[in-house]
């Protein structure tokens, strides 16, 4: 019973991948029509779909490797979308540099 209602709770925190917006998991087929994007987002988007070496890097690794990739060269869309993917991202970062990691 108390174990059902932590797992409720805990499910607030991290969010299911379909929860996701559709530009951060389909970034070259989602619909421009039917998807919630913030105009800043829309050049960036649009300059993401026309590359094709995107699109390849896209079909050969993870969400969040294909995200990481980008933040040079598109780094608004990439920032919000590690944002959406990673959401302890300075936790993570935070443990990666301790001294103490490995203990």
């Amino acid at each position: 019973m108390h174990l059902d209602e932590l797992a409720k709770s805990l499910n607030g925190y991290f969010p299911t991948r379909e929860s996701y917006p559709a530009w951060v998991t389909q970034p070259f087929t989602f619909s421009f029509a039917t998807a919630d994007v913030i105009d800043e987002y829309l050049d960036e988007i649009i300059e993401l779909q026309q590359s094709q070496v995107q699109q390849q890097l896209f079909r050969t690794t993870t969400l969040s490797t294909f995200w990481c990739h980008q933040i040079v060269v598109y780094p608004l869309i990439a920032k919000k979308a590690l944002e959406i993917l990673i959401p302890f991202v300075t936790t993570y970062l935070c443990e990666q540099s301790s001294p103490f990691r490995g203990w």
